[in-house]
């Protein structure tokens, strides 16, 4: 996440300043799989000035056409990048020769860059090296080879290229976009739990930062910065290059896992004392709490105490359709649709008696319908058709939500490769077992659908329609136990684009939906965070998830991957037991057993710009309820439309607060920023 991003560099650099009394002005990430879009902003806003890469040189189809060059961002900031285009490099004469021959920014750049040590993973100098290197000094006829530090040696490559562009009146080369490294693909989905884990882990820091800042400005609470500061490392540790893509040997899982529980707990136990903080004691209310910054309507569950007939009434005293989710252990989990301002509260009464509200859902084996969607099935699960009556319009062109396995055994690499022909295996493996109603409203209608495997994994997935959300939400529950098998699920769509947009870091991009030549055609897996679109004009169709980051779109067909269970490095691994504490602990091949995930399908006017960034957010932050507890304390924050409040926190030092927002929609706008308080 972009906030992570952020995070990486505010705890470098002070690591920095207190063991070295300065700060780094190059961010050094040679071994990521690819670079997004909204790293240039970040590293400018953040003080830096160079960054250095060389894993661009492993993409496998197109040779990226710069050693040295500006990598122009989302928002249009530049920053001086340079690729040495070596790895696991010697000072032997013949690999550094080797090197100048094919760098391939000579005719920009006569000073380059070349790393050099012993082994793998970064290496380290031996005595080899350094006696070579000394003798390659001044050799007539080979290029003059000197030792430096790094940031003295990059200060004199920009310098070099600099004075060569002023000479010759040719710029410095220019980048703009990602840089997608064409290679090592199925690192956006290994180890699905990680991925799940790392995203809920975000978006719960951000939540605890949020509500403590509101406590200590509202209710004079202590701000547990000591605390947060230790859970956000645990986090950013986990993003390790190995550890996240899913790529670790078995050893490291277990501990990740225990730090992500780590971090539940902390977050958890933060936002539940802030909330505390600013509400008051009230048996008959559920105070509903917002983390986003405009209005959410949304779906959110409360448990209270088991009763007789009752009804549920908002603060006018009208009445709030409600319905009962699960009931035991003396406790009833209800469902209701929520309005709750932004990064306010709302407050809901429990009255005695049961009150009709009428039922506008429409529910059975073969269709779910609303006010505003007509959702129809097939014979073999899938949605056969998607009807909005609002927008008078069909939304598919083919049977979606149909889940496609293929074989994945790629060339080498096995947890870190998705080979393009993987296509071409097709599986088939899921069939429909059973269809069934288990909601019927008033609030949420939901179809359960159960797909088995002939080796016995099942997908069981609730797909639901709500009586006030535009959503149709697929809450799917996966116990898979076929191995080397990738799971992707499709949704063919009435919708002609040429390129689809993708949720990024404080942003989105846009990609081809075609493959007119071998660099779209290399771009078969690409990244996507909360969100991805294809849209017309007049229309389109947002998928929106909870925790995947592995998507492709190809003409109109918008597919998200699920799962994929390599065998290498990692091929048993324990479940983690704080997903699914009532389990025991099992050991198992990298994705096999449990997944619990959630995605969305969000129709909608005009294109993206129309709802789906606050809907995603909502989808991944959800409506927090807490029963016996009525605000109190009222501390809302309100954006302008389009701009996002990534976070609220306190600062690293003085009693100041940070606020940061990013403009959602690629454009630029005189923003409000109101605070429901005096600060």
């Amino acid at each position: 996440g972009g906030e992570s991003l952020v995070r990486q560099i505010l705890y470098g650099q002070k690591f920095w300043r207190q063991h070295f009394g300065r700060e780094s002005k190059t961010f050094w990430l040679p071994d990521t799989f690819g670079y997004a879009w909204a790293l240039p902003q970040i590293l400018v806003k953040s003080g830096l000035d160079t960054f250095m890469t060389q894993k661009l040189t492993w993409s496998e189809t197109n040779p990226f056409p710069h050693g040295h060059f500006d990598w122009e961002g989302v928002d249009g900031s530049r920053i001086r990048c340079t690729f040495p285009q070596t790895y696991v490099s010697r000072t032997f004469p013949d690999e550094i020769a080797g090197f100048y021959e094919r760098f391939p920014s000579k005719d920009a750049v006569s000073s380059f860059f070349y790393l050099y040590g012993y082994g793998d993973g970064g290496g380290g100098p031996v005595r080899e090296d350094i006696e070579l290197g000394k003798r390659l000094a001044d050799v007539p006829g080979f290029p003059k080879c000197r030792f430096s530090t790094a940031e003295a040696a990059l200060e004199a490559v920009r310098q070099d290229a600099d004075r060569k562009a002023a000479a010759t009146g040719r710029p410095v080369p220019v980048w703009k976009g990602e840089l997608y490294l064409e290679f090592h693909r199925g690192t956006l989905t290994t180890h699905a739990r990680v991925k799940h884990g790392n995203r809920r882990c975000e978006l719960l820091l951000r939540e605890a930062e949020i509500r403590a800042v509101q406590a200590e400005v509202a209710a004079r609470s202590g701000y547990p910065a000591t605390e947060l500061e230790e859970a956000w490392k645990k986090v950013l540790l986990n993003q390790f290059h190995d550890i996240l893509p899913g790529t670790s040997i078995p050893e490291v899982y277990p501990e990740v896992h225990r730090l992500y529980g780590d971090v539940l707990e902390t977050t958890e136990h933060s936002i539940g004392a802030s909330i505390e903080a600013v509400t008051r004691a009230e048996a008959d209310c559920i105070g509903v709490f917002n983390s986003l910054s405009w209005e959410v309507v949304d779906w959110v569950e409360a448990e209270i105490d088991d009763r007789g007939d009752f009804h549920l009434e908002d603060a006018n005293g009208n009445t709030v359709p409600h319905q009962l989710v699960a009931c035991g252990g003396g406790k009833l989990t209800v469902g209701l649709v929520a309005a709750v301002p932004g990064l306010g509260s709302a407050a809901y009464y429990i009255r005695d008696g049961a009150r009709d509200v009428g039922n506008a859902l429409r529910c059975s084996r073969s269709m779910l319908g609303n006010d505003r969607f007509d959702v129809h099935f097939d014979d073999t699960g899938r949605i056969s058709s998607i009807l909005d009556r609002a927008l008078d319009r069909e939304w598919l062109d083919a049977p979606g939500n149909e889940f496609q396995t293929f074989d994945d055994r790629p060339n080498s690499w096995e947890a870190w490769d998705l080979n393009d022909w993987y296509e071409e295996q097709p599986l088939d493996l899921l069939s429909l077992e059973s269809a069934t109603v288990v909601e019927t409203g008033p609030v949420r209608a939901t179809l359960r659908l159960v797909h088995r495997s002939p080796n016995g994994s099942t997908v069981e997935q609730d797909v639901s329609l709500y009586a006030q959300v535009p959503r149709i939400d697929c809450a799917t529950r996966i116990d898979w136990q076929d191995e080397r098998v990738l799971l992707k699920v499709a949704f063919p769509v009435a919708v002609h684009s040429a390129s689809a947009t993708y949720d990024i870091q404080f942003g989105s991009i846009d990609r081809p939906t075609h493959r007119n030549t071998s660099w779209d055609e290399a771009r078969f897996e690409v990244s996507g965070h909360k969100w991805t679109d294809l849209s017309e004009a007049n229309g389109g169709i947002s998928l929106l998830n909870d925790g995947k980051y592995g998507h492709d779109i190809r003409d109109n067909v918008m597919r998200i991957t699920l799962l994929r269970n390599a065998a290498h490095p990692d091929a048993r691994c324990p479940t983690p037991s704080y997903l699914f504490p009532d389990q025991e602990s099992e050991v198992v091949f990298t994705d096999t057993g449990r997944h619990e995930t959630r995605y969305a399908v969000y129709p909608h006017a005009g294109d993206w710009r129309h709802g789906t960034v606050e809907q995603a957010y909502a989808f991944n932050c959800p409506l927090r309820a807490v029963a016996g507890r009525a605000p109190a304390h009222g501390f809302g924050v309100s954006t302008s439309p389009g701009v996002v409040l990534e976070s609220l926190k306190k600062a690293e030092d003085g009693d100041g607060y940070i606020v940061r927002v990013y403009e959602a929609q690629g454009g630029r706008q005189r923003a409000a920023v109101e605070l429901g308080t005096a600060v």
